[in-house]
């Protein structure tokens, strides 16, 4: 094999992993649309049923009474995985230093790029509070239904 090939086979594989990198950030920013929409839509379903969820009747009163302050505490845990997930995609979006994954995991990222040092955050701890947070939203509307 001559130098000249095996320098073009080289340049076509550094390619190859560069578009498969680039990919990889682009799976993270649509992951994270999903995971927004996600967080609204809860979100909202959880406020209706607080404001509309009794019926004419009013049987689901006690209900919805024991449910309010947990579900108070999974909107909390809702809003913050929300913020975390605006933050990872602000970041991806609105900064084209990025052209792989790794990149981005291994920056300092903050909402609207403040310089404060609690808020300046790797990309991977922001995608650890987005999931953590949502989790234990979620955890807690499970047990607080189990409870009534």
């Amino acid at each position: 094999m001559s130098d000249q090939q095996s320098s073009h086979e080289s340049e076509h594989r550094i390619e190859e992993e560069s578009d498969k990198a680039f990919e990889q950030l682009k799976l993270l920013f649509d992951y994270t649309k999903f995971h927004i929409l996600l967080y609204t839509t809860l979100i909202t379903l959880m406020l209706g049923l607080f404001i509309f969820g009794t019926g004419a009747s009013g049987t689901g009163d006690a209900v919805v009474a024991k449910l309010r302050l947990p579900m108070k505490f999974v909107v909390f845990f809702f809003l913050i995985a929300g913020g975390a997930g605006g933050v990872i995609g602000s970041s991806i979006s609105s900064t084209p230093r990025y052209s792989k994954l790794k990149d981005f995991l291994d920056d300092y990222i903050s909402p609207y790029n403040i310089d404060i040092k609690i808020l300046k955050l790797k990309g991977h701890t922001w995608i650890n509070i987005e999931h953590g947070a949502f989790w234990l939203g979620i955890t807690i509307a499970v047990f607080s239904f189990f409870r009534t």
